[in-house]
C-alpha cells in the first residue's frame, strides 16, 4: 500500500480572485489533453505559512470529466460533492505505481489510480483553505503563481 501521496511536488499557487482569467492547457508532455477523460487522478495538496511551515495536507481523487482552457483539469469527486479542479498543465500529472493508496485525512483506500498530482500553495490564508478543498484551482489565477517545478 502507498501512503505517499504528498511526496512530490509539481507547482506553487497562490488563490487568485480573478476567475475570468483565461489559462491554456500546457502540453509539453506527449499526451493529448481528451486521453485524460475518464482517468482516475489522486491530487494532494500541502498548505504553508508565510514561514514555509506546513499548515495542512489535504488529498481528493476522482476522473477527470473536463479538461479546458478555462477550467483546468476538472475531477468529478468520487464523495459526491461535486467537481474540483487543478490547473492545467498536463505535466503536474505522473503515472501512479499499481496498487492501493490510503488518504491520510480519511483513511479511505484508492485502488490504482492512474495519475497523481500534488501542489503546494505558499503563504495559505487560513481563510482560503476551505475552498481549496471545496473546488480545487477554482478561482486559480497563473498570474500570482510565485514559483514552478519544486
Amino acid at each position: 500500500m502507498h501512503d505517499r501521496g504528498f511526496q512530490q511536488k509539481n507547482t506553487s499557487a497562490s488563490m487568485g480572485t480573478n476567475d475570468a482569467f483565461k489559462f491554456r492547457v500546457v502540453m509539453t508532455s506527449a499526451m493529448e489533453p481528451d486521453e485524460l477523460i475518464g482517468k482516475y487522478i489522486l491530487v494532494g495538496i500541502i498548505f504553508l505559512d508565510k514561514e514555509g511551515r506546513v499548515v495542512e495536507q489535504f488529498q481528493t481523487y476522482g476522473p477527470v470529466v473536463l479538461v479546458d482552457d478555462n477550467k483546468g483539469i476538472v475531477l468529478e469527486k468520487t464523495d459526491g460533492s461535486g467537481n474540483f479542479c487543478i490547473p492545467p498543465d498536463l505535466n503536474s500529472l505522473r503515472p501512479a505505481p499499481k496498487g492501493q493508496y490510503r488518504l491520510r485525512s480519511t483513511g479511505e483506500i484508492l485502488d490504482d489510480p492512474d495519475f497523481i498530482s500534488t501542489w503546494t500553495v505558499e503563504k495559505t490564508r487560513v481563510d482560503t483553505i476551505e475552498e481549496y478543498k471545496r473546488s480545487g484551482f477554482a478561482n486559480f489565477d497563473p498570474r500570482q503563481t510565485p514559483s514552478k517545478g519544486h
